[in-house]
């Protein structure tokens, strides 16, 4: 979704995007009340992230989660 808004030229709408899922994990992260989350599957990029924000992770027996490298490292 990322690198077809970015190749079609949305960049407000992707900054937009980006902004409210930003906004979401903080959310989770100082929830007043445990904010338990549930992986499975593919957690790729934003939804290692999103796996990760909660105060615990049930993470499924073959969750496989990766965080990609940033072009720095």
């Amino acid at each position: 979704m990322v690198a077809m808004a970015a190749q079609s030229g949305l960049l407000d709408q992707l900054e937009q995007t980006i902004k409210a899922s930003q906004d979401l994990m903080q959310t989770i992260r100082y929830f007043p009340k445990p904010v338990v989350t549930a992986p499975y599957g593919l957690a790729l990029g934003g939804g290692a992230e999103f796996a990760i924000s909660g105060a615990r992770a049930v993470a499924h027996a073959e969750l496989y989660i990766v965080l990609s490298k940033s072009a720095s490292d």
